[in-house]
């Protein structure tokens, strides 16, 4: 740690009175300190490890790539065209890809597709009330609204008519079900009212709950849509997609060699997609189910003022108080349920996540664990 604290920034670390945890080692659900402590990881790097924390086959498909071809940026491989046929035919609304190495890159790539395609340059990104203060890599610069005032604006007759592009996380703060698809229903009825680009930010929605993005469950075909390293399982590949009269715009190639997706990456997508399509959605939604139902038995014996969200491989506990009570509450539940085992998103306003190589055993450990924490901190 001292060691660390010299010469790294990042990762929570900076400055002498910083303390922040060494990770040795990940495997499957689960991820070790330095010193032997074992986490069941309902983190997952914010989502992105979703077949599971070093998998084999994945990890197999990046190195045989990687031992036989490495970067260059002469002309594309044969695992980038099949890789891009697999997400066109997933994704409702893409019909040609664009990857790149990472999800700020992508989300910069859209918006500037979005300003050639309008001759605009501002962005407005729709955010909850919670998170309306805390913009990810890739918005700079960005303004910003909230959800409760999409409506408003899309009955205002001449404001906001200067934005490029409309940029929406569909599970900004998480709003489930039927909520989740009214709130984005207008939100794409207010891109249409401004004459903007609708972008889909699916960085950590894509491949995840449904092969087709979060827009396949919502029935919204966004113009362009962002998804990130999910993909990769971790690996460092991101990418645009959209309809072809948008994404064949001149002039929105990033610069050639700093922002290409390696092989190696891409070979780790197509497995990862490959494994999600062979049964890895359908065993996250089942792990999650199982673990929300658990979790919501263990609120109800326990007579806890809290109800259980989540869709996919997700989840959440929504606590029955407001303000700074729930975020003390959710404070103390995270730092209890890591002290038994179980790493949580520091996010406190972010969803858990599973991955893929959760057994029913590591769901019932953490909803036994749970229940006893919740007992505590109700």
């Amino acid at each position: 740690m001292r060691r660390a604290q010299r010469v790294l920034r990042g990762h929570g670390i900076r400055n002498e009175g910083t303390d922040v945890p060494i990770v040795s080692r990940t495997q499957g659900a689960y991820l070790w300190l330095d010193d032997g402590t074992r986490f069941i990881d309902h983190d997952n790097a914010a989502g992105r490890i979703v077949i599971g924390h070093a998998d084999p086959r994945i990890d197999r498909a990046a190195a045989e790539t990687a031992a036989k071809l490495d970067l260059t940026s002469v002309g594309v491989t044969l695992t980038e065209v099949e890789l891009a046929e697999r997400i066109v035919g997933a994704i409702p609304s893409a019909d040609v890809v664009r990857f790149v190495s990472s999800e700020a890159v992508a989300l910069l790539l859209a918006r500037r597709i979005a300003a050639i395609a309008t001759k605009r340059t501002r962005t407005l990104v729709v955010r909850s009330h919670a998170a309306r203060n805390r913009m990810l890599p890739g918005l700079d610069g960005a303004d910003t609204v909230c959800w409760s005032d999409v409506v408003a604006m899309t009955n205002s007759p001449t404001r906001g008519r200067s934005y490029a592009a409309l940029v929406v996380a569909p599970d900004a703060y998480p709003l489930w079900e039927r909520a989740a698809a009214r709130q984005l229903q207008a939100t794409a009825g207010l891109a249409a009212h401004l004459g903007a680009v609708l972008i889909f930010d699916e960085r950590t929605t894509a491949f995840r709950h449904h092969l087709g993005g979060y827009q396949a469950i919502a029935g919204i075909r966004p113009d362009l849509t962002v998804f990130g390293t999910t993909l990769g399982n971790g690996y460092g590949i991101a990418g645009v997609t959209g309809g072809a009269s948008l994404t064949d715009l001149p002039g929105e190639q990033p610069p050639i060699a700093d922002y290409l997706a390696p092989p190696h990456a891409v070979s780790a997508a197509t497995a990862t997609f490959d494994l999600l399509a062979s049964g890895g959605v359908r065993r996250l939604w089942s792990n999650a189910d199982r673990l929300r139902k658990g979790l919501q038995r263990a609120i109800r014996d326990g007579h806890v003022s809290a109800t259980v969200t989540g869709i996919g491989s997700t989840w959440s506990i929504k606590w029955n108080r407001s303000g700074p009570r729930a975020h003390a509450t959710a404070a103390r539940f995270r730092a209890a349920m890591l002290d038994a085992g179980v790493l949580l998103p520091a996010n406190l306003a972010a969803p858990a996540n599973l991955n893929a190589a959760f057994s029913e055993d590591d769901i019932d450990e953490t909803v036994e664990i749970a229940a006893a924490v919740l007992k505590q901190v109700a």
